[in-house]
């Protein structure tokens, strides 16, 4: 339930890459999604727990979700719902990774930041002109609070694995503005609202009461 905002930023981008549309169709793909997210999230976080590939399934399901919102929208699957969806997946594979990790005091392997890099290097290939500018200053926001969540895994003992997971969970809104580069301006703020939403929902985990 946490991070049922970064589910709607999902669909909201992947509508609007596939070219936007009937409203009432995202709205009732939103319900939806919605409904099967807080009935079936416990399974899925059991599911992925259980297998090595649980990284991998919580990523495509984000990828699916990109394409599933892009086939109710009026143009369909294209490449940069295709493109950036995979930005998606790969990002949520390595937040799947880091989640792994756990608070134990061995040390945290670096190479899933190569997933989470993913939504940087699409963006600079696909975009052009203005567009690239717009997409540094997104990609500066959204590095500067993937910098600040992964510094509690990478910090000395005590870690803190469930600040940084929901931390970067959170940074998923980023990454889908990202894909939405050119989402209406007036607009435009509900990214930065279902980011806001999230952390408040995440609030118990991303700042703790001190003791």
């Amino acid at each position: 339930m946490r991070n049922l905002p970064t589910i709607w930023s999902n669909c909201l981008a992947g509508w609007w890459l596939g070219g936007g549309g009937n409203v009432s169709h995202l709205i009732a793909m939103l319900i939806g999604v919605s409904l099967l997210y807080v009935g079936g999230s416990g399974f899925l976080d059991n599911f992925d727990k259980g297998t090595s590939l649980g990284p991998i399934t919580f990523g495509l399901r984000r990828f699916a979700l990109y394409l599933i919102a892009a086939l109710i929208s009026s143009s369909g699957i294209n490449g940069w719902v295709i493109w950036c969806g995979l930005a998606m997946a790969a990002y949520t594979t390595g937040i799947g990774f880091f989640a792994r990790a756990g608070n134990a005091p061995t040390p945290v392997r670096y190479w899933p930041l190569i997933f989470l890099s993913a939504p940087f290097i699409v963006a600079l290939v696909m975009n052009t002109g203005i567009w690239v500018q717009r997409a540094l200053l997104l990609e500066f926001i959204l590095a500067a609070w993937i910098v600040r969540s992964l510094a509690f895994i990478f910090r000395d003992h005590p870690r803190d694995v469930n600040r940084t997971v929901s931390g970067l969970m959170a940074g998923i809104v980023w990454v889908d503005l990202i894909a939405a580069l050119d989402f209406p301006a007036k607009a435009v703020w509900i990214f930065p609202a279902l980011f806001i939403l999230t952390v408040v929902l995440n609030g118990r985990n991303l700042f703790p009461a001190r003791n």
